[in-house]
């Protein structure tokens, strides 16, 4: 690929760690749906995550299983002109591959551009899937922020203190966990639960979530007649200090710790409780949100959060957490749960709320009684779902402007920090960020002093899908 000369289509290669869930495996493809849907070749890779430990330690079949992948990716980065990593970008055996093939794109007078997708939660040093990418940002050129208040946060903390040593632009792509619009049950009259849905994650809150669930079904029988969860903690470690290891399914559901059952339905006699542990289908999941009106997903943390979008888009209300970056992601037939604090400690960039039971119940009781409740509407709260896809398509332009190759050798964009914390653009003049989408004419720059943006309108707390990248310049000092 470096010998054939000339110029090069764009061609994205999307990576992410190997993993059983399937969130980040989502975001990769929907990104896939889109390029390909733009006409942009695309190729995707789940790596091997190693510390430098294990690197030196593999032997036998696992060795050749790392040399075999390390080939290949080394093929890919031949073959692509731009990297967009979901969360991590591969460990420190992999990011040598990238940035020898790098430089030889450089010297051949090409580039090879790189995009970093985080979720808050597990950018920290001290994450082994993050940490290469962390050491290695001055090698990134772009970073993504999913949501409106990701980037707001990112922007903050970006050059000021975590990604002091690094340099790339910060762009905004509202994030969607689907570009498919599912079929909707829209008869109300048979939409009578609430659902929570932890699936397998540890920071749904799910007692919290559940305890309150339970009480709106007491205090609003004509609405509300069962709560449903949908638990996938199959590998929940059950057993105590010492003993030997044991999964949910082993046991039944009454053993997983997460849920506890036992507990909710000890505290909550003669509401009905149906409990759903084994793995659904899509046509399954459609079916479950259908009987569904509300669905409780105030989380102590998410990455994104994949099923807050979801349930909205299956016509559900949603109350989830007032907090970075669930308040982001709906704009219709959503309350928000206050939390009695939040917490940066060991999360590094992303934060953990407390969010008690009362605190879900009010906010859920905003959306079913009240002089402030919303008329409910399952295709209104679908349209949450018509935004974002119309958002991210919108923005997915400007990520896909920012990896192109525009002859420039190997310069391209480079945005750095400075101790002040503000933008240093060398090529600023070039109106490359300036885009004529974005409602900015070419060329034409606020002072050096100030910011060349195109400011979001706010409705109450809710920004609109107008495009929201700050270029902050450099200061004459």
């Amino acid at each position: 690929a470096l010998e054939q000369g000339g110029d090069e289509s764009l061609r994205v290669l999307l990576v992410t760690k190997k993993q059983k869930g399937h969130g980040l495996r989502q975001d990769m493809r929907v990104y896939e749906e889109e390029l390909l849907r733009r006409g942009v070749e695309v190729a995707a890779m789940e790596l091997s995550r190693h510390t430098p430990s294990e690197l030196g330690n593999l032997a036998g079949a696992k060795a050749r299983a790392r040399e075999e992948e390390d080939k290949h990716l080394a093929e890919r980065l031949a073959w692509c002109t731009a990297v967009v990593g979901f969360e991590f970008l591969g460990d420190s055996r992999a990011w040598g591959t990238l940035k020898e093939l790098r430089a030889a794109r450089v010297a051949a007078g090409k580039v090879l551009r790189v995009a970093f997708v985080p979720n808050l939660e597990y950018t920290k040093m001290s994450n082994e899937a993050a940490c290469d990418t962390m050491q290695n940002l001055d090698s990134v050129d772009v970073i993504v922020a999913k949501s409106e208040d990701v980037y707001r946060r990112l922007h903050a903390l970006f050059l000021c203190r975590k990604f002091e040593h690094g340099s790339g632009a910060l762009l905004l792509v509202p994030h969607t966990t689907m570009t498919r619009v599912p079929d909707l049950v829209e008869d109300v009259n048979v939409r009578d639960s609430v659902i929570h849905f932890p699936g397998s994650s540890k920071d749904k809150n799910t007692t919290s979530n559940c305890m309150a669930a339970v009480r709106l079904v007491h205090d609003f029988p004509t609405l509300l007649k069962r709560l449903i969860i949908k638990c996938s903690h199959r590998q929940h470690v059950i057993s105590g200090p010492g003993q030997k290891r044991k999964h949910a399914e082993e046991e039944g559901p009454a053993a997983c710790t997460v849920c506890r059952l036992d507990e909710l339905r000890e505290n909550a006699p003669g509401i009905e409780i149906e409990y759903v542990d084994s793995e659904v289908s899509e046509d399954q999941k459609a079916a479950l949100y259908g009987r569904c009106r509300l669905a409780l997903c105030a989380s102590k943390a998410e990455g994104f959060g994949h099923y807050i979008l979801e349930a909205a888009a299956y016509g559900c209300q949603v109350v989830t957490t007032d907090g970075i970056p669930m308040r982001s992601i709906l704009t219709r037939q959503v309350a928000l749960a206050s939390p009695t604090k939040a917490s940066g400690s060991g999360r590094n960039l992303g934060l953990a709320y407390s969010v008690t039971q009362k605190s879900i119940e009010i906010a859920a009781r905003t959306l079913l009684q009240g002089e402030y409740a919303q008329p409910y509407s399952p295709t209104e709260c679908r349209r949450n779902l018509l935004d974002r896809i119309s958002s991210f398509q919108e923005h997915m332009g400007h990520l896909v402007f920012a990896l192109q190759d525009r002859g420039e050798g190997g310069a391209g964009l480079h945005m750095r920090s400075s101790l002040q914390g503000s933008w240093a653009c060398t090529r600023a003049l070039s109106g490359m960020w300036a885009s004529d989408a974005c409602g900015v004419a070419r060329g034409q720059w606020a002072d050096a002093r100030q910011s060349c943006a195109c400011v979001p309108v706010m409705r109450g707390r809710t920004p609109s899908s107008q495009c929201e990248f700050l270029v902050h310049f450099q200061s004459s000092k």
